[in-house]
């Protein structure tokens, strides 16, 4: 008499009715979860692209931070290359060019460390967030939901 839709449980020891629009709540929520498991799935096997691997074995993220520091290191270490050969070429008319040159190529390599390293650090950003936006989309679905 009350228009609700209801589905009929038998249990071993009982049978009642159980209201069925409660039901495909119930489904909706679960299949909301398994999105957001799908989601939480596509995540990390994306992240484990732009997983870096260090000299002594440590894995980490790419970071804006980690290539401006990376980039500061080899190129500071290639000035002090350079300006050792400009000393040694000073006592000597060739003996500093090896230094030079040497010196040139690790700032060089340095700063192409940089753009690269801040350009991957800036896609796995944009991809975070984009991961992030759709997560909090879902649990706020979901919250809302129950």
């Amino acid at each position: 008499y009350c228009s609700a839709k209801l589905e009929v449980v038998r249990d071993d020891s009982t049978t009642h009715t159980r209201v069925l629009e409660e039901v495909a709540g119930d489904v909706k929520v679960i299949r909301m979860q398994n999105e957001l498991e799908r989601i939480d799935r596509e995540w990390e096997a994306e992240k484990a692209k732009f997983i870096l691997t260090g000299q002594n074995g440590g894995k980490h993220l790419p970071s804006k931070k980690g290539a401006a520091l990376n980039a500061v290191i080899a190129i500071v270490f290639g000035l002090i290359v350079i300006g050792m050969g400009a000393f040694i070429g000073s006592f000597f008319v060739l003996g500093g060019s090896a230094f030079l040159i040497f010196g040139f190529l690790i700032v060089g390599l340095g700063i192409m460390s940089a753009v690269g390293g801040s350009a991957k650090a800036e896609r796995y950003e944009k991809v975070r967030a984009r991961y992030d936006a759709r997560r909090s989309e879902l649990v706020e679905k979901l919250d809302v939901g129950n």
